[in-house]
């Protein structure tokens, strides 16, 4: 998959899944966090028991059970994370039939701009120049990244700025090229030197000596 994402046949199932364990893990976090809340344990841990019954409930049922639990959520805390929740299982509600049918899917990078997670481009000095290029504008102070591989959204060309604690690295070997000037401008480079070169060795003997007891 491309590191953006893609365009990729729809599978209904998938999504459902997806989605139950998206949640699963709210409703833990709520019963973990919010004294308070006081939703029905039997409803959540119906659907949990749902989720891996043998044989597998059909996706119609799940979300039937995920739109119960989500509606005592979003009535007891009104979070607009419970209410996005029950905004998709409406969705996949509608949707009875997912053949011959694409969707955009995030690829790993966009999901970490999304959620604020660290991504390692391991070999970036490998990839096409073009690739990194088009990354630039995520790496400038402020920047965003410009999603046009995925077309038009709501009229507009998805424009994403970064989640706060999300952070990119890359890795290369100089054996096998260097990345290119436009992208070692924008971060902090970090060699990790086979040897210590003699002003090294100077700044390491400078340290010591400042750090020693007098």
């Amino acid at each position: 998959m491309d590191i953006l994402g893609g365009f990729e046949q729809m599978d209904h199932r998938t999504r459902v899944l997806a989605l139950i364990q998206d949640i699963i893990n709210y409703g833990e976090s709520c019963f973990k966090y919010l004294s308070s809340c006081t939703t029905d344990h039997q409803t959540y841990l119906s659907l949990l028991l749902g989720l891996y019954s043998s044989p597998p409930l059909s996706s119609n049922s799940l979300l039937h059970s995920a739109a119960q639990v989500l509606s005592t959520f979003a009535d007891e805390n009104s979070t607009d994370e419970a209410q996005a929740l029950l905004h998709r299982v409406r969705q996949l509600s509608s949707v009875l039939t997912s053949s011959g049918q694409f969707e955009w899917v995030d690829g790993p990078l966009v999901r970490a701009v999304k959620l604020g997670h660290w991504v390692v481009l391991d070999g970036a000095n490998l990839c096409n120049p073009s690739v990194l290029d088009r990354l630039n504008s995520l790496c400038e102070p402020g920047g965003v990244l410009v999603l046009s591989e995925r077309g038009y959204v709501n009229g507009a060309v998805q424009m994403l700025r970064p989640h706060p604690n999300f952070r990119m690295f890359m890795t290369s070997d100089p054996r096998y090229g260097e990345l290119p000037h436009a992208m070692r401008n924008r971060g902090i480079e970090v060699s990790l030197a086979a040897s210590l070169s003699s002003e090294d060795e100077l700044r390491i003997e400078f340290i010591i000596d400042f750090l020693a007891p007098s």
